[in-house]
């Protein structure tokens, strides 16, 4: 049998260990290093070609021309409001997929169907909120503002991996952007859930009545004047009734110094996919309470003295008024009034 060759030991050529061999070989050679060589021949070191030093140090400052940015006063106040985290494409290409495993990932929920913005707490001092670009140019042209790739290889039973999903989420967490200047100069709300409160009785009289809209969302830019003018894209111009202030559904977590988020404190709100048990429709709201709750008696106080007041339904008067007292086994039983005659 032939013998195989057995792999040669290669030598590094780069590297600090490199450096040092080379370095102590020159020195035994009594060559000395480049440093000795450039002084005893500095024409050897010299610039062999003009055109090439200039080509060099042009594109050696263009480099450090990319770099430098002007400074932007940074207007987002102590809580910032969610960053919208836009997922776009085509049809049955895995947005809603992508959504749902994002939100796993974040908040250990798994939410059955996507409708509408879905804000989570992805961090110590940062929210997001997710939406899904619909097949509207007019939507893609509204927040096809910058884009992000990311790479991610398959799905898996219907799912994409969770070390992926779990990269991304990371990316996403830890990013860095530069804020747009006319964006933070002027107020904007994305609309989280809506309610119709106009009158059914008009509404049923006249379906193209003028309607009365509450809008919910968080409000992200400058500050938004009451009585104002808005843009809604693709409806119109309107003017603004009221605007008044909510506790926030999805709120940061308390200032406290803590490597990471507990299970309490990863929210999700997602009023129009029906999280929390509370389902928005379009005229109406329904909450879902469980179905345990209907066939079990009323739950009262443990307390044997306090259930037995609890329980009375007439007044101590009335108790004594129709009590009855017998003193002997064959005698008449004798009430209040028997014993207010004979007085």
């Amino acid at each position: 049998m032939e013998a195989k060759d057995q792999k040669k030991h290669r030598k590094k050529n780069s590297g600090p260990k490199a450096a040092k061999k080379k370095k102590r070989h020159l020195q035994d050679l009594q060559l000395g290093d480049e440093e000795d060589a450039q002084k005893r021949n500095p024409k050897a070191f010299a610039v062999q070609s003009a055109v090439r030093m200039a080509r060099s140090f042009h594109r050696t400052q263009d480099l450090k021309t990319k770099k430098h940015h002007i400074p932007v006063v940074d207007r987002t106040p102590l809580e910032p409001p969610p960053i919208v985290v836009v997922v776009m494409g085509p049809p049955k290409v895995g947005k809603s997929t992508l959504i749902q495993c994002l939100i796993r990932n974040f908040t250990r929920q798994k939410l059955t169907e996507i409708r509408g913005p879905v804000t989570i707490v992805s961090g110590k001092k940062r929210r997001l909120t997710i939406i899904e670009c619909g097949c509207d140019i007019n939507m893609m042209i509204d927040l096809a503002k910058g884009a992000k790739l990311f790479y991610l290889s398959g799905m898996v039973h219907g799912e994409y991996q969770n070390q992926e999903i779990h990269n991304l989420g990371h990316f996403i967490t830890v990013t860095k952007f530069r804020p747009l200047t006319w964006q933070t100069s002027h107020p904007y709300i994305l609309a989280d859930r809506m309610e119709d409160l106009t009158n059914p009785e008009d509404i049923r009289t006249n379906i193209k009545c003028d309607r009365k809209v509450s809008l919910y969302g968080y409000l992200r830019g400058a500050h938004l004047k009451n009585k104002s003018q808005i843009h809604m894209p693709g409806v119109g111009d309107f003017a603004v009734s009221d605007i008044s202030f909510l506790p926030d559904p999805c709120a940061l977590p308390e200032q406290q110094k803590k490597r990471c988020l507990n299970e309490k404190e990863k929210l999700v709100y997602a009023p129009l996919s029906g999280v929390g048990g509370v389902l928005y429709d379009k005229d109406a709201v329904y909450v879902d309470l469980g179905g345990s709750h209907g066939f079990q008696d009323e739950v009262g106080p443990t307390h044997e003295l306090v259930q037995s007041l609890i329980s009375t339904h007439s007044t101590i008067d009335a108790k004594m008024a129709s009590s009855r007292v017998t003193l002997f086994s064959d005698s008449k039983p004798l009430g209040s009034e028997d014993i207010n005659n004979q007085g």
